[in-house]
């Protein structure tokens, strides 16, 4: 296979848009638009539209080694008053574009058809009208003005509608139940409707994009699935830039990294502390639980005021912790997509323990690359094989490593979208 850099390709110039703050690479999560933008802008020029107003300012260094022009859009305000009434008696989703600011959604339109018709050239100057979008999320769409809908490339990323119908069953009360199954019943079909509107669509997993096609995936051709990769700086955790194994510490820490305030990521660190850890602790009172991430809202938080447990909030960088932790976590049971933290972990060479839905999207083989588990009592003996058993946990983070290195390359994920651009950009109508 070619790929962006190894063959002679028609620089393109490029538009990305995104209704989410950009995201740091050193950060949990996974900062898919930046990293494949990289890629890209090797042969192409890119334009980015998205909020950047809190951004760090070596978050924006980061966009300005990639991009050609950066424009920073307002975030959303709130829905108050009738728009919020409408949503309600419309049972529709939160996401709907009927219920959303009029205002702010032709502001919106107004900014990214103007970065597509005056597209700039590497001198700043006006270099004419842009070949494609390159959008990502179910809501950047909403904001694409229906002339330039045939000149986008849609990244859904992950079907939320199916991190909605999984998290339902978790909610406290019966309405917020019903509420949650509602916006994912709507969600879904909005998801469908978006489909049909796009020539290219991409997901992130064969999961996501069979929940949104269902039955009719095989027949629905502008669907394609598009990996995550993982940065090479997470296969050469040492100064010297090769690639090596890093040691596996002898201490007991186990490691669930994540942004905190994301609802699956509050739900996971809860029910591991609450219902796992304390098994672990019985079996071994010197083991540790470290939750890295940011954003940790105050349920979590107070977790710090258990034996055991540290909650970091925001680090500078979370491959610094994951490597100071005998094994990595994903005890998830909802969401949707492919987890981040698994590849993160595998590529960092760590024994991890992971909830089936975790494993979604990614071929992992239990007892192969890492242990599969689900219910508390099946995890906390897993965990403590692992702290306790070398040979095992040396087994399967080798093992687990080779896939990663095997499997997810950024790259290689650049290259399809590359060629979804490419269709595009020449059988779009403007």
């Amino acid at each position: 296979m070619k790929y962006i850099d190894e063959e002679e390709t028609e620089k393109m110039k490029i538009v990305a848009f995104t209704t989410q703050p950009p995201v740091s690479p050193a950060e949990p999560g996974c900062p898919r638009l930046f990293s494949l933008c990289r890629e890209l802008a090797r042969e192409h020029s890119i334009t980015l539209l998205c909020p950047m107003g809190n951004a760090e300012p070596s978050t924006l260094d980061n966009l300005n080694s990639v991009y050609t022009r950066c424009i920073s859009i307002p975030s959303e305000p709130e829905a108050q008053g009738m728009r919020q009434r409408l949503h309600t008696l419309s049972l529709s989703s939160v996401l709907d574009p009927r219920v959303r600011n009029p205002q702010f959604v032709s502001l919106i339109q107004d900014m990214l058809d103007r970065a597509f018709n005056e597209f700039p050239d590497e001198n700043g100057s006006d270099a004419g009208v842009a070949d494609v979008i390159l959008a990502r999320s179910l809501d950047s769409s909403f904001f694409i003005p229906a002339r330039l809908r045939s000149r986008t490339v849609l990244d859904l990323v992950d079907s939320t509608s199916m991190l909605m119908r999984r998290s339902a069953p978790f909610q406290k009360s019966l309405q917020k139940k019903i509420t949650t199954l509602l916006e994912a019943h709507c969600r879904l079909s909005l998801e469908k409707k978006t489909v049909a509107e796009f020539p290219a669509v991409i997901t992130i997993s064969q999961h996501d994009a069979k929940n949104i096609c269902g039955d009719s995936l095989s027949e629905t051709h502008n669907v394609s699935v598009v990996r995550n990769g993982i940065d090479s700086r997470w296969f050469a955790p040492d100064a010297s830039g090769e690639r090596t194994i890093p040691p596996l510490p002898a201490a007991p820490i186990i490691l669930f990294s994540g942004v905190m305030d994301y609802e699956p990521n509050t739900d996971a660190a809860l029910f591991f502390a609450e219902e796992i850890f304390p098994l672990i602790r019985q079996k071994n009172t010197n083991a540790q639980f470290w939750i890295v991430g940011k954003n940790p809202p105050p349920a979590v938080t107070a977790l710090n005021d258990k034996p055991g447990i540290r909650v970091t909030g925001e680090v500078p960088d979370v491959l610094d912790y994951i490597l100071q932790c005998r094994v990595a976590i994903s005890p998830l049971r909802m969401g949707s997509g492919v987890k981040n933290k698994v590849l993160q972990g595998l590529a960092a060479a760590r024994p991890m323990v992971i909830t089936s839905l975790s494993a979604e999207g990614i071929p992992v083989e239990d007892n192969k690359h890492l242990l599969i588990r689900d219910k508390p009592e099946s995890i906390a003996a897993a965990i403590i094989e692992l702290l306790n058993n070398d040979a095992l946990a040396e087994r399967l983070r080798l093992t687990g490593r080779s896939l990663l290195e095997q499997e997810y390359s950024w790259k290689a994920s650049a290259h399809i979208v590359n060629e979804l651009l490419y269709k595009v950009a020449e059988s779009g109508l403007y």
